[in-house]
């Protein structure tokens, strides 16, 4: 749902043509006013944040190994938008999201070459709420060169205590780590829909890992094809007194 040069507009739920009415209320709509994409420097990945103002993007400066991304509507922005950018986004350090993120796929990837390191790190305060315009095309996930567990915790995204995980679209798959496959969740998980699939753990959950007073409340969206090593949960694993809920 194209807008202005460099923005575009669409319900959460991320369904083409959808305007929110059917989820009783207009106020689902966002406007995805800044966009990520990633170039390589000396061959190393830079991510880049850029906007309608700053269609060129401005690096984001990792922070003691870390990149966190201020609060605001992002979509994915790839070679086949932008000659100049690569053909995924590819980070080496993990997207820290401490205050509100909402993020659209927009049927792109992004991957984690960096090693013992999550994708998405959501901390005590922070949510992230990922979407995807493009169906479920847009995946999180890691290189190949990290595919097979290699003593390193290489999961898509964590939610410690206090952070909240909304997902709508997009596939978490390809996340493969000595624990916790494809979400780790310590704080709340709330799913409405996209995938969790295709992610590896040694132990602790091969798709969903709900530690102690962690929530899941699975609404929407399909979880298959995640393994584990040993019997500890392949699909998801609910740690003692960990909360998870289905409907």
């Amino acid at each position: 749902a194209a807008l202005a040069a460099g923005e575009h507009k669409h319900c959460l739920c991320g369904t083409r043509g959808c305007d929110g009415a059917v989820h009783g209320t207009a106020s689902t709509m966002t406007t995805f006013d800044q966009w990520l994409g990633s170039k390589l420097e000396n061959g190393t990945p830079q991510l880049l944040v850029g906007g309608p103002s700053n269609a060129s993007g401005t690096e984001l400066t990792p922070q003691n190994s870390k990149l966190v991304l201020q609060d605001g509507s992002y979509y994915l922005k790839t070679k086949s938008d932008d000659s100049s950018l690569e053909r995924t986004v590819t980070i080496e350090y993990p997207i820290v999201i401490k205050g509100n993120v909402t993020i659209c796929l927009n049927g792109k990837t992004i991957q984690s070459e960096g090693k013992d390191m999550p994708v998405f790190q959501i901390e005590n305060g922070g949510t992230l709420t990922l979407t995807d315009c493009k169906g479920d095309f847009g995946k999180v996930t890691h290189s190949g060169a990290n595919a097979a567990p290699n003593k390193s915790i290489n999961t898509g995204v964590n939610v410690y205590k206090g952070g909240t995980f909304n997902l709508y679209g997009g596939s978490i798959s390809g996340n493969n780590s000595t624990r916790y496959g494809g979400v780790y969740v310590g704080g709340t998980f709330k799913m409405y829909g996209g995938s969790i699939t295709g992610n590896t753990a040694n132990a602790g959950g091969g798709g969903v890992y709900v530690d102690s007073r962690g929530t899941f409340n699975m609404n929407g969206g399909t979880i298959s094809g995640n393994e584990v090593n040993i019997d500890d949960g392949g699909g998801v694993k609910v740690y003692t007194f960990g909360e998870f809920t289905m409907t």
